[in-house]
Parts: structure tokens; C-alpha cells; sequence
């Protein structure tokens, strides 16, 4: 898949076939950074500007999900969240 990985590293949006269906790679980017990649295929007709802002915005959920689990499980807050018991 070099497209996807150009997609990575430029972030911009690319079409491509995979496996024989077109796919338009998509970068997630977050704070200025592409953090992963997806993929949508395109028989389904045209994908919306609607679409692809709800798609970015659950990306960035998941990412800020992420954070906050890595902090809450930090050493550190479990002991301030037990001494406050």
C-alpha cells in the first residue's frame, strides 16, 4: 500500500485501487501531526465533507481517550487518588 504510506508521510488524501476497489486513504492528524491512516472505499458513491469532519472527530476522541487513560493510570495519580480516600 505506498499510497497510504505517502498519505502518511505528506498528509494528504490520496485515491488509489486496493485489491481492485478504488480507496481514498485518509491521514488522522492531530496537532499538526498525521498519527495514523484510514481507508474508504468508494463504490458507495462520493464520501461528504460531513463524513470525513465526524470521522477526524471520533479519531480525535479515541486519541484524547488515550491521554487521559495513559494518566490516569500513571503511578503518581493512583497515589494521589488513594491518599485522597
Amino acid at each position: 500500500m505506498p499510497e497510504a504510506l505517502s498519505v502518511s508521510q505528506t498528509g494528504h488524501a490520496q485515491t488509489a485501487d486496493y485489491e481492485g476497489k478504488p480507496i481514498k486513504w485518509w491521514p488522522f492528524i492531530y496537532e499538526e501531526q498525521t498519527v495514523a491512516i484510514f481507508g474508504v472505499y468508494l463504490e458507495a458513491g462520493p464520501i461528504t465533507a460531513e463524513a470525513m469532519m465526524l470521522l477526524q472527530g471520533l479519531a480525535e476522541v479515541i486519541i484524547y481517550q488515550h491521554f487521559l487513560l495513559d494518566r490516569v493510570r500513571a503511578p503518581r495519580s493512583c497515589a494521589e487518588f488513594l491518599s485522597r480516600l
